[in-house]
């Protein structure tokens, strides 16, 4: 019996891929099933692994390439409707940016490119969202020094997935990445500047707590401790160099 990769370190036999890229199938698990079972975390996080699994599903696994695109709308447009009108729980978040990361890096260009201009333009608002809310958590993370940093996770791999995006952006329709680009970049830069102009090492009522500051104290050079989320910034900032660059000055 032929067997198939799915992504790696799992295989289906060949009768079996025909269930799983099924644009049916996508359309029944994303959206439904996720949302009743999200108040179990344990369940919660199978729930999000099996869709990032299933987000990473491409190439030969489908007939041609009308199939790929019809599956990955039909991704797109659960994982939309699964996220619009909640509010994300810690525990989801790193889930939720490998699904995205996966439907991202994993598809080729062409079948990106190949989706309704609403509905790309939806997901792109939608991990514009994404990631300056992360990004605002992330930074909270920091000031709070908390062992577990789920949304500095998450916000890494959303913006290696934008840093995916720009990198091919001349397959992309023409300034399509702008606006988010200067949202993205004005969050990032409001969340790691001191008061006035940011409101980084702030606490819930503005002010800094001895403690904090000691903390701040004797972490590392942001140079290094954010090397790769500036590069991928910086790759956005030249996106929008009009607007980021006078911010810098």
């Amino acid at each position: 019996q032929t067997q198939r990769s799915l992504s790696p370190g799992v295989t289906l036999k060949s009768e079996t891929v025909g269930y799983f890229t099924a644009p049916q199938f996508a359309e029944l698990l994303v959206p439904p099933i996720h949302r009743k079972i999200r108040e179990d975390s344990d369940m919660a996080q199978d729930s999000l692994q099996c869709l990032a699994q299933l987000a990473s599903m491409h190439g030969p696994v489908f007939p041609d390439e009308s199939a790929q695109v019809s599956y990955l709308a039909h991704m797109v447009e659960g994982l939309l409707s699964t996220i619009n009108g909640i509010e994300i729980e810690d525990s989801e978040a790193v889930g939720i940016s490998n699904i995205i990361s996966n439907l991202i890096t994993m598809f080729p260009r062409s079948i990106l490119t190949a989706l309704p201009s609403e509905l790309f333009t939806s997901f792109i608002n939608c991990l514009t969202l994404l990631t300056c809310s992360f990004g605002r958590s992330a930074a909270l993370e920091e000031v709070l020094d908390k062992d577990d940093m789920v949304y500095m996770e998450a916000y890494d791999r959303l913006l290696e997935s934008w840093l995916t995006l720009v990198q091919d952006e001349e397959h992309f329709p023409r300034g399509c990445f702008v606006q988010p680009a200067i949202q993205v970049f004005n969050s990032y830069i409001q969340c790691h500047l001191a008061a006035p102009d940011g409101t980084r090492n702030l606490s819930v009522n503005g002010i800094t707590s001895h403690e904090e500051e000691e903390i701040n104290e004797l972490q590392e050079d942001d140079r290094e401790l954010f090397s790769d989320q500036l590069s991928s910034v910086g790759v956005l900032g030249r996106v929008a160099a009009d607007h980021c660059i006078p911010l810098l000055t």
